[in-house]
């Protein structure tokens, strides 16, 4: 009797700590998210605030309806939304209490912090029922795909408008960003899912491998060195991985495959402005100085910052050249974070 008891007490316990499958409101959310974090990313052109303020307006309202419309259960906690959730709170307290801050960059800052912390919440529920994950996976390489293939055609065709259509205030566009650098960035959250998609099964799936290589070419192509040197690490550290995990079921065309699609494509999406810029004396050019401004800046105020979205006006009395060019920003994250 114990003994069936106790049993009956673990099954119960296992049962309550498996998520229930994903119902119709959970699969509303999840395509609800899907649309505004593709609509950003699609209108995020010249940096315009409208789409930030769109995107901000909607994941609140999500989040918001997500969780007075009967979520059941304990909320689950993850690092990825802890994370930017404690830097909207200190956000928070460094708008409006500390000395040093400029009050609407601060505010706008800290809502960018509790906009992240609020896609991250949304969607740390909704990946607990494994079917959900799957398609936004599989969401992420397609649209990852598109977006490269997007920035391939736009470098062939030496297009300066987003779409052909719609002109832009760069000579150059790279998908639906202005900068190569944040084109790359994107990719390199792409990339490894899609690899994994293609190398993390029992068997390889040769059409996650061809978006792959489509993706590493495409930031090849657009010449970004950090995020060319990143993407290849990636692709590298996939498939160390994907080889001890799947030792015994994977065979070495597979891995083969991989490298010889991504190669192709990287010779067919050019790399010409990658080689281009590897051969410069400087590598660090201008950057090295605007390293040490932000350096310069960090040790002024170590621990609490100048306030967040405060560099680009902080940094004027910091800069140590002036070549009539607009820094707008210190072209290293971290070192942007810790100065703010």
């Amino acid at each position: 009797m114990a003994s069936s008891s106790n049993q009956s007490n673990g099954e119960q316990k296992k049962t309550e700590q498996i998520p229930a499958e994903p119902g119709k409101r959970d699969k509303v959310v999840l395509f609800i998210l899907l649309a505004l974090l593709a609509g950003f990313t699609l209108t995020i052109s010249d940096y315009s605030l409208i789409s930030m303020r769109l995107l901000s307006a909607g994941v609140l309202v999500l989040a918001a309806c997500y969780l007075l419309s009967g979520i059941r259960g304990a909320i689950y906690w993850n690092l990825t939304f802890i994370c930017p959730l404690l830097m909207a709170c200190y956000g928070v307290w460094q708008t409006r209490w500390s000395d040093q801050k400029i009050v609407y960059n601060g505010w706008e800052r800290t809502l960018y912090w509790f906009t992240l912390a609020m896609v991250a919440m949304v969607a740390t529920q909704l990946f607990e029922k494994r079917g959900l994950a799957r398609t936004f996976r599989v969401w992420l390489c397609g649209f990852g795909s598109g977006m490269a293939l997007l920035d391939v055609l736009q470098q062939a065709s030496h297009t300066g408008s987003y779409f052909w259509l719609i002109p832009s205030g760069f000579p150059d566009i790279y998908g639906t960003f202005p900068y190569y650098n944040n084109f790359a960035q994107f990719i390199e959250l792409t990339l490894p899912v899609t690899l994994w998609e293609g190398l993390g099964h029992r068997e390889p799936k040769v059409s996650y491998l061809l978006l792959s290589a489509l993706q590493i070419g495409a930031v090849v192509a657009a010449g970004s060195r950090a995020g060319a040197a990143l993407v290849v690490v990636e692709l590298l550290a996939v498939l160390v991985i994907a080889y001890f995990r799947n030792r015994g079921s994977l065979s070495a065309w597979a891995f083969g495959l991989a490298l010889v699609l991504s190669l192709g494509f990287t010779y067919l999406a050019g790399f010409d402005q990658v080689v281009e810029k590897l051969r410069r004396p400087d590598q660090l050019a201008a950057r090295r100085e605007i390293n040490e401004s932000s350096l310069a800046m960090i040790k002024a105020r170590p621990l609490t910052g100048w306030g967040l979205g405060s560099y680009v006006p902080v940094y004027k009395a910091f800069a140590l050249y002036d070549d009539g060019t607009y820094v707008n920003q210190a072209h290293n994250d971290y070192l942007e974070w810790a100065a703010e």
